[in-house]
Order: C-alpha cells, then structure tokens, then sequence
C-alpha cells in the first residue's frame, strides 16, 4: 500500500509542530511553584495612597452608594438623573435606602430580599424593580454583599 506524498508531508508538519509546541511550553518558567513568601513587617510596608475618583460614601450602617453620573435638567428636558451605585452589607437588617425621586434599580450582584411601600420580593443578579416618588425603598442583602445601579429621577 502506498501513501500519498501530500499525506506525509501533512503528517511530518504536524509532527515538527508539536514537538516545537512542546519545547516552547516546557522551556518556561517551571519555578513559580511553592508558597507565597511572608508579608514584611507592618512598619516596612508600603500602603497605596491611591483614592478612587469617586468612591463610595457609607450613608447608614450596612448602606454605601457613590453617584456614577449626573444628567442636570436643561429647558429641553426639565428632568434631573442621577446614576448611582448602592452596596448594601450582609447580615443586618433591612436597611432603609433615601431616595430623592422615582427610581429604576438593577441588580448587578448578590441576592437579597427588596421591600417598596409593604411589598418585598427576592431579587439577585439580573433582577430589575422600579420605585415610585415618595414610596420607601428596604433592601437586605443574603450572604454576600448586594450591589445595585439606581437611576434616579426627578423633575425640579
């Protein structure tokens, strides 16, 4: 039986490829195996000072939001929106969330239990609710920190 001579050159180029493929992954590292080294002392260490731009404000116990942008109202269009982050901690109580107008809110991490007016409702990542003016907004937060985008809006 004969093989074609396009099969085994096909068959050589895979072979050499492999074998190159092999020394280059083995021809790295090799040596970042084993524990971390130990932390320096505390008085040699050297903290960031770095400080986000904007950063999030605790408002209550359990409750910190930082706003993300502000949209000011113009004579076009009189409305005035907010976008902020809300992160609320695990293992408390509800905690009560202040609201300067009606609001939209995503749910972009953790689960947790929502409640507006008299009404609560489980939410977790990917969950969406709405708020209206004057209505008081409740969020508790599981095991893990929820966190939420708001959209606030309000007419001056």
């Amino acid at each position: 039986m004969r093989i074609p001579k396009t099969t085994l050159t096909f068959v050589t180029f895979a072979l050499l490829l492999l074998v190159a493929l092999e020394g280059a992954c083995r021809g790295r590292g090799g040596g970042g195996t084993g524990p971390l080294p130990s932390p320096p002392p505390p008085d040699q260490m050297k903290l960031s000072n770095y400080e986000p731009q904007k950063g999030y404000t605790q408002v209550s116990p359990g409750l910190a939001t930082r706003t993300v942008y502000t949209v000011e109202p113009t004579a076009k269009d009189p409305y005035h929106v907010d976008v902020q982050d809300i992160l609320v901690a695990p293992g408390r109580e509800a905690v009560a969330v202040p609201l300067q107008g009606a609001a939209t809110f995503e749910v972009r991490g953790g689960n947790g239990t929502v409640t507006v007016g008299d009404k609560g409702q489980e939410v977790g990542s990917g969950s969406t609710f709405s708020v209206s003016e004057g209505e008081q907004l409740k969020i508790a937060a599981k095991d893990a920190p929820l966190t939420l985008r708001a959209y606030v809006v309000r007419v001056p």
